[in-house]
């Protein structure tokens, strides 16, 4: 782990080469007392627009996952806890909660689709970082807006910086860091199936607290009938909910989405097109 500090967070904190100091990183895992290895002058700063990035962190053995945007060659690899701003929810969602059709913010004010995200072999070497002030920016080619969870906590009291996000174009306001897609979280939740000329293409859950009003339908669900449509045609696609499942977790809902699938699977020999890179029977 590398950091930048000013002089006044050295003293205060005791800070020498070889000591000890205490860490708090619950959202890496790492919490606990780390050694001080060395304290040298601080490196020549960039100049320009943007953040200064004021600590980077060095993980071994991650997992990670390639999000593939429509219009983008690159895919953005991130690791699954990494939170992403959902401009339908206006709220941050997990990389791993992500699915195909999602809505992401991007630098120009635009939205972009996510076409898939699937998860890369083997482990990893991954790099936190901590971003002065706001811990929001804009990541990879796409330039997605992200939000950096390890400035929260990272030795409260590089040298190089990132595209500023402090303020996001055309969103009234830019929540901190909230998760209602973590698996504990709870809402109501539905199970929906799309179909295009009348053959099933996907089963999936969809949060029905959250109703996109141009549509009426749960937001998860009118996000896949939206893209189904510039392919199909709107009168040759129709999306419904099969299941209203209550209020549970968000656990609980994909259980039941998998169990459908598995039903499914079990009667047909078949996965339905749109479930086929995520779900393995």
């Amino acid at each position: 782990m590398e950091a930048l500090r000013p002089r006044g967070w050295v003293l205060a904190t005791g800070a020498a080469a070889r000591s000890r100091i205490r860490l708090d990183l619950p959202e890496l895992s790492l919490s606990g007392e780390a050694e001080m290895l060395s304290i040298e002058e601080c490196p020549l700063l960039e100049e320009g627009k943007g953040r200064l990035v004021t600590a980077r962190i060095m993980r071994e053995g991650q997992s990670l996952l390639a999000l593939h945007f429509e219009g983008f060659e690159e895919p953005l690899l991130a690791t699954a806890s990494h939170l992403f701003f959902s401009p339908e929810g206006l709220e941050y969602v997990r990389a791993d909660a992500l699915e195909q059709g999602d809505l992401l913010l991007l630098a120009n004010g635009k939205q972009v689709i996510v076409e898939k995200a699937e998860e890369m072999p083997g482990l990893h070497r991954v790099f936190n970082l901590e971003v002065e002030g706001e811990q929001r920016y804009y990541a990879s080619e796409a330039q997605v807006l992200v939000y950096n969870m390890v400035g929260r906590s990272l030795l409260r009291g590089v040298g190089s910086k990132v595209k500023d996000a402090a303020k996001a174009p055309k969103v009234s306001t830019l929540p901190k860091a909230v998760n209602l897609n973590s698996n504990r979280a709870i809402s109501r939740f539905g199970i929906y199936e799309i179909k295009p000329h009348g053959a099933l293409h996907k089963i999936g859950k969809a949060d029905m607290n959250r109703i996109t009003q141009a549509s009426g339908q749960p937001t998860r669900l009118h996000q896949q009938v939206t893209k189904l449509i510039k392919v199909h045609g709107k009168r040759a696609v129709i999306g419904s909910l099969i299941d209203d499942l209550g209020n549970v977790t968000t656990a609980s809902a994909k259980i039941a989405e998998n169990a459908r699938l598995q039903l499914i699977f079990k009667q047909s020999g078949a996965v339905p097109p749109g479930n086929r890179k995520s779900f393995k029977p």
